[in-house]
């Protein structure tokens, strides 16, 4: 683990509202992806499951093959929320961010993640689904 995040930095992440905080939080998990670095996969199914929550509201997609073990555990995290509203799956996104990285804040902004991009740059994502373009 990192070292921790200075009062300051630590308190800039805890004003900044929501949904910013939360497409900040999606955004250096995948850049942590990106680096080769992964969270446990335990973390990495909630996270996934809070994510498609907050970008596709209840899961409706239909249960996969029980022969596909990845993919049906990421359906079972995913419907296991019920109805949970897009704002409480964004909080309970960046908590379990804070609890695996607590350094996340200040990592963040030491990757640069915080600097705009330039103009007409979106890395191949898109901003289609309810976020902002990474």
């Amino acid at each position: 683990r990192a070292a921790m995040a200075s009062p300051a930095v630590t308190s800039q992440a805890n004003q900044l509202p929501y949904p910013d905080k939360f497409y900040r939080a999606r955004a250096f998990v995948k850049a942590l992806h990106k680096a080769g670095t992964e969270l446990k996969e335990e973390s990495q199914l909630v996270l996934y499951a809070l994510e498609r929550q907050v970008s596709d509201g209840p899961c409706r997609d239909p249960k996969p093959s029980a022969w596909n073990t990845r993919e049906r555990a990421m359906w079972q995290a995913w419907e296991h929320l019920g109805q949970m509203s897009r704002e409480e799956a964004m909080r309970l996104f960046v908590r379990q961010l804070e609890y695996d990285v607590p350094s996340w804040w200040s990592d963040y902004i030491a990757y640069g993640l915080n600097q705009p991009k330039p103009f007409g740059s979106t890395n191949g994502s898109s901003a289609g689904k309810g976020g902002e373009a990474e």
